[in-house]
């Protein structure tokens, strides 16, 4: 594979003081997803967790992803936050796998899908236990949820009754996208200290 991109990756951030305790911003970003080595090399070699062969596809491109969020922030006490924020990513040539049948077993390959998309929404909070007792005055709970939608367009190739070629565009759930995330953290943080 020969690799050659010039990608130009501008982003804009606009933050909107509503309140002296929050905000509201909007972002826009570009990012790129580039393939993996292994997934560009053109060797089979065999999986023996999946017991399967596995051929990179040395005609993948990089993933190319348009990124928008909406995000409203509140601060009651210095240290804490809650958020909600919503987003949305169009990808071109996002990046999956399929199987490939084969007389031996199926090969695992990656391939480009033209289009796709994914959007959802983030729940945030952080707060210091110290609202508890001052003795954890430094110690913070913070906790998130994320809910992602996400789709695929693909072609859906068929023949009818006369043998003549169908080709429909359907969509589908992109390959490995979680619907859902959760994530809890404990953490300390001393000024007096200087640590975290």
């Amino acid at each position: 594979a020969r690799l050659n991109n010039t990608d130009w990756l501008p982003s804009a951030n606009l933050t909107w003081k509503a309140q002296e305790n929050a905000n509201l911003r909007l972002a826009y970003s570009r990012s790129v997803n580039r393939p993996e080595f292994r997934e560009l090399a053109d060797v089979l070699y065999y999986d023996f967790d999946n017991e399967q062969n596995v051929l990179g596809n040395p005609n993948l491109r990089r993933a190319l992803i348009d990124n928008y969020d909406v995000r409203a922030e509140w601060f009651p006490h210095v240290g804490e936050v809650l958020a909600a924020s919503y987003f949305y990513k169009d990808l071109t040539d996002a990046i999956e796998e399929e199987l490939i049948p084969s007389p031996e077993r199926y090969v695992r390959t990656w391939f480009n899908s033209p289009h796709g998309t994914n959007h959802g929404f983030e729940l945030e909070a952080r707060t210091s236990m110290g609202l508890l007792t001052s003795v954890l005055q430094d110690v913070s709970v913070l906790a998130n949820y994320t809910r992602v939608f996400s789709s695929i367009d693909y072609t859906l190739s068929r023949t009818d009754a006369n043998g003549d070629a169908i080709n429909t565009l359907e969509h589908r759930v992109m390959q490995g996208q979680a619907p859902w995330t959760i994530n809890m953290a404990l953490q300390f943080g001393s000024a007096r200290l200087g640590t975290s």
